[in-house]
């Protein structure tokens, strides 16, 4: 038995020229097989394109006119489980697929998170169970998110962020797949994403989101072994599935597809959330994931404290509370119970929250100022799908929003 582990470069020459086809992409010049990021702010759509994402791959079909390495999909979700559930039925209706046709497993992260030592094997053997269980290889593995599977170490630290890349590019190169993971904006480096400069110079691919306007963009923003460069948009919509409790809306990506440069308007700019105050983000979260100017207070704070995954649990909280106090004294907010409301402002037009749409018979109401002639005329009309009623004056209502999800 040889001791040497080593190859000649004779052997070599064998195991490329006529050693087993190595799969490069899953996505041609998106998606290749190894270590990639899609990141961006709160409320871009990363959780929806992954899933996406994931429906393109293991129904093989096409991902924004391109094609698809069919195989299974392994999709560890850290945050939102359930969430993460609803989305992938939705997505899958959406594009009307059945379950049978997707070889798709969902599992939460091991115990430890990626940083624990067992990480790596736990996930091998899950990707093992599911390519035996569906016939069908592994084609690609996500990851929702990096912050909320990372377990108890630091983001920031090289140490901790070059051990996980260096498990995800090994889980990567033994399953001959892309590993996707979902990651927020941060400190101002050149990646734009959070947490180590580790993070974007081991990764074979980059993707970042980012919303323009109502429109909402992905660019290729680096890939190792080709060229970069190639911009995406997509639209987020509702689709309505069916369940036991009853019907329930889940949004979904939809009409994923290639466009031109030019075509996606003004680059954000990564580095703005942490160089604002916290009452300037924090009012940002509240705007993109709140549902006709209202949204629970916790929520609100989830969200937050997510987007400050890099901070102390106690840094979060003094964060959190200042940033609810300026608003308030500010008057761009209104707490009433557990519910937070953005006021809306139009020459003096206000919207405070004094009830919320899944209590019956509660409602909010809108002033403004009085046209010529007289005080405005209100009229009561249902601002979402949860039945809340709202008195909007005809001249200043305004279409209902809908939050983008991650």
């Amino acid at each position: 038995m040889n001791a040497h582990s080593f190859r000649t470069l004779l052997q070599i020459e064998h195991h490329v020229l006529a050693g087993p086809a190595r799969r490069r992409f899953v996505v041609p010049g998106v998606l290749p097989a190894g270590v990639c990021f899609l990141y961006g702010a709160s409320g871009t759509g990363k959780t929806g394109v992954a899933v996406r994402t994931a429906m393109a791959v293991a129904a093989g079909i096409q991902w924004a006119g391109r094609s698809t390495a069919k195989g299974s999909v392994l999709y560890i979700a850290g945050e939102d489980f359930d969430g993460v559930q609803e989305r992938l039925v939705a997505a899958m209706k959406a594009l009307g697929l059945a379950a049978s046709d997707v070889p798709l497993g969902l599992v939460e992260p091991s115990a430890g998170g990626l940083v624990a030592p067992a990480f790596e094997a736990t996930t091998l053997n899950e990707a093992d169970a599911l390519a035996a269980t569906t016939g069908q290889r592994v084609s690609l593995l996500v990851i929702d998110t990096l912050g909320a599977c990372f377990g108890d170490e630091s983001q920031d630290d090289a140490r901790p962020a070059s051990n996980v890349t260096g498990k995800i590019d090994r889980i990567s190169r033994r399953l001959g797949c892309p590993v996707l993971a979902l990651h927020h904006t941060g400190k101002s480096t050149s990646s734009g994403m959070r947490g180590s400069q580790v993070f974007f110079d081991r990764a074979d691919a980059v993707l970042k989101a980012w919303r323009h306007g109502s429109s909402t963009f992905i660019e290729v923003e680096k890939l190792k072994n080709g060229p970069g460069g190639a911009r995406f948009a997509f639209d987020i919509s509702a689709e309505e599935i069916e369940t036991s409790a009853g019907p329930i809306s889940v949004q979904v990506v939809k009409d994923l597809r290639s466009i031109a440069p030019a075509e996606a308007g003004a680059e954000p700019d990564f580095a703005t959330p942490t160089r604002r105050k916290d009452h300037d983000h924090a009012f940002d979260i509240l705007k993109a994931i709140s549902v006709s100017a209202t949204v629970s207070l916790l929520t609100w704070k989830n969200a937050c404290f997510n987007e400050w995954s890099d901070r102390s649990d106690t840094a979060k909280r003094t964060a959190f509370s200042h940033a609810k106090k300026r608003l308030i004294s500010a008057g761009q907010i209104s707490i009433k119970r557990d519910f937070v409301s953005v006021i809306v402002s139009e020459k003096s037009a206000e919207i405070p929250l004094t009830k919320h749409a899944s209590q019956s018979g509660l409602s909010a109401k809108v002033s403004g100022p009085a046209p010529i002639g007289g005080g405005p005329t209100l009229t009561t009309e249902p601002l979402s799908s949860m039945g809340e009623k709202v008195e909007v004056p005809r001249k200043t209502q305004r279409p209902a929003r809908t939050g983008t999800g991650g």
